[in-house]
């Protein structure tokens, strides 16, 4: 048997593997999401951190649930607790009876911020409780390496005026155009991107909370309520619009390892998973808002040499 041949067989292994951990994902969501992270941790890299310019730092990391969410929500605290840079765990809690922070394991302090109202803006107000500047907000349902985040870190710290995430997107035209049958595989074959989506992404929480929360982005964050969907997109628009057109606002981070578990659940964090239409009509009226910051402006996508992921339709695209 030739390599190649072999090395065919093991890719097809392995994807057999996740769908079969995507199907059991319905009834097991926990161990089903134990068992990704063991793959994740068998092949992810080595997690150590990257100093920049010779020193090394500390991030917290935010992660939005809700009483749906906590079994899986526990795996995925005890997995990203254990990479390097990571200071301090947050759970923003948006619904339902709080979990104690004492019964997660976790090698860091864990601490549960409970919301009085279950709205997606929760995860950019400003926290004078938070002990780093630097915070990875990171969608509890996704996936990757310590080794990954490490990298990301070190890119975020590099320029922290950006948003510096691991989902990129393409918003092109004027108006912005959203409606894409698969968005992400769209934004590969274009080469370009313009967003990077706030679920998994590191930002600069003194600089992005402050805008976010500010009085005049007060009709953003009503319409995000409303819709129940779009922070992620008004965050893009809002720091763009601030930083103007000779600074680049996000930068993407290809990652060597992601997977989106939360794809075969019910239990979003933004609702239904048909959220194409509501999301295109967010980039209309956030253009209108902002005066659409995104025309003629995109950035090209770095794969650093690398394949690009695998992408199975509604699965969406990932680097396994």
């Amino acid at each position: 048997m030739t390599i190649k041949r072999w090395l065919s067989m093991a890719c097809l292994a392995v994807l057999g593997a996740l769908m079969l951990t995507f199907i059991l994902w319905a009834f097991f969501k926990a161990e089903v999401m134990m068992f990704v992270m063991l793959y994740i941790k068998a092949f992810g890299g080595q997690p150590n951190p990257i100093p920049i310019d010779g020193h090394f730092s500390k991030f917290s990391l935010l992660v939005m649930s809700f009483d749906a969410r906590e079994l899986p929500l526990k795996a995925f605290i005890s997995h990203y607790s254990q990479c390097s840079s990571v200071g301090e765990i947050v759970v923003v809690w948006n619904k339902g009876d709080p979990p104690l922070p004492q019964l997660f394991d976790s090698h860091v302090p864990v601490r549960v911020r409970v919301e009085p109202v279950n709205s997606m803006n929760n995860r950019f107000k400003p926290d004078p409780e938070l002990k780093h500047r630097g915070v990875l907000l990171l969608d509890d349902d996704i996936l990757m390496s310590c080794a990954d985040i490490e990298f990301g870190f070190a890119k975020w710290r590099q320029h922290p005026e950006r948003i510096t995430g691991f989902y990129a997107r393409l918003l092109e035209g004027d108006v912005p155009n959203y409606r894409c049958t698969h968005c992400e595989m769209h934004t590969y074959s274009m080469g370009h991107y313009n967003i990077v989506l706030a679920g998994a992404s590191f930002l600069d929480s003194s600089l992005v909370f402050q805008a976010y929360s500010a009085p005049e982005n007060k009709p953003g964050r009503e319409y995000v309520d409303q819709v129940f969907n779009c922070d992620d997109l008004l965050v893009n628009y809002l720091m763009a619009s601030q930083l103007g057109r000779d600074s680049q606002h996000a930068q993407w981070v290809r990652p060597h390892k992601r997977v989106d578990v939360g794809r075969l659940t019910s239990t979003r964090l933004s609702g239904a998973h048909d959220v194409e239409p509501v999301r295109h009509q967010c980039t209309e009226d956030f253009a209108a808002l902002f005066g659409n910051p995104m025309k003629n402006r995109s950035y090209p996508l770095d794969f650093m040499g690398l394949r690009r992921p695998v992408c199975l339709g509604y699965l969406g695209c990932m680097y396994i």
